[in-house]
């Protein structure tokens, strides 16, 4: 007879590495179809030890309808799925693996950056369309000695510096609860403002997580103090940016593009106005992934899983408030860099 039940919102089969990982200290696995709704989900896990979550939504609703629920763990970084306040009332841990995938998605920013200002997409179009010329390529900005400029500087938005300087770009930032002295490190020059960023930078790369102080915090106001040449990018949360007014600002000029891996409504609309920019760029939510970083994630959330069913903390707690309700023992593999 299982130990614990373990509950997975977003698979209709479990990898071996999970189930390997879990058989290992006595859990069941119960797969739920991906696209339950909370009202849903609430009535569906009653006996859950655990919970393993994609994108489902985990509210005080669903937490009520699992009284002996120890741990929900999140793959990847973000958290906006899960009520953290709701979670740690109830003494629920909320487990996420937010280092895994770091190098890619500063990468993948890297690549939007070069994408967008350089006219990839629409040079490669040209010449499969049997075309060979320069023209529609002005303006292209030269990326030596302009100004990248970051909305937060937490671990991706430091490794995007790197490769920013790599390429002599001056680096700013703003960010106001990381430690100063890690961001200037990492040869990012704080500003006193999130408005002093956009107004200095050639490229603005948000790098914020998805909270009620950070949604549309580039809004309409935000893009006009943009400059009419300058760039977004976006590999955060697509809610920390208004999009309509980010369409409203591309298709009147107010600035000059965009490289986007995150949207309001993600699958994005069919008739959205920018799968149709020409000065957009557009990835489907995939900055996270190469075939490594994939398969680490999974391993990393079934061990987080593990952890806190053998009465262990994970490797990384997304809601701190929890540390002081429970006494478990230290994490059998901290991480290296916090």
């Amino acid at each position: 007879m299982a130990r614990f039940t373990v509950y997975h919102t977003g698979r209709t089969e479990m990898p071996p590495v999970e189930q390997e990982i879990l058989a290992a200290v006595g859990a069941e696995i119960r797969l739920i179809a991906p696209g339950k709704s909370a009202a849903e989900l609430a009535s569906l896990m009653p006996d859950a030890d655990g919970v393993l979550v994609v994108y489902a939504p985990i509210t005080a609703e669903v937490l009520d309808g699992m009284p002996n629920c120890k741990v929900v763990v999140r793959y990847g970084v973000g958290v906006d799925t899960l009520d953290l306040d709701a979670a740690t009332e109830r003494g629920v841990i909320c487990a996420h693996v937010p280092d895994v995938h770091r190098r890619e998605v500063a990468n993948h920013a890297l690549m939007l950056m070069l994408a967008v200002t350089r006219k990839l997409i629409l040079q490669d179009r040209a010449i499969r369309a049997g075309g060979w010329t320069i023209d529609g390529l002005a303006p292209t900005p030269e990326l030596y000695g302009q100004t990248l400029g970051l909305v937060a500087c937490g671990h991706i938005a430091r490794l995007l510096a790197e490769r920013a300087r790599a390429l002599s770009m001056r680096v700013v930032g703003y960010e106001p609860y990381e430690d100063p002295a890690r961001v200037a490190a990492a040869g990012i020059e704080l500003q006193p403002s999130l408005e002093a960023v956009l107004s200095q930078s050639d490229v603005v790369s948000v790098h914020a997580p998805h909270t009620r102080e950070t949604e549309h915090m580039i809004d309409a106001a935000a893009l006009a103090r943009m400059q009419p040449s300058a760039y977004l990018l976006n590999t955060a949360r697509g809610p920390v940016i208004d999009e309509a007014a980010l369409i409203a600002a591309l298709q009147s000029g107010g600035i000059a593009g965009a490289g986007l891996d995150v949207f309001e409504q993600e699958p994005m609309a069919a008739d959205n106005p920018l799968r149709s920019m020409d000065n957009v760029v557009l990835t489907p939510h995939t900055a996270y992934y190469s075939d490594h970083a994939s398969a680490m994630i999974i391993r990393r959330a079934a061990e987080s899983m593990a952890h806190v069913l053998t009465g262990h903390w994970p490797r990384f707690v997304a809601n701190k408030g929890v540390l002081d309700k429970l006494d478990l023992k230290p994490c059998p593999d901290p991480p290296d860099d916090l």
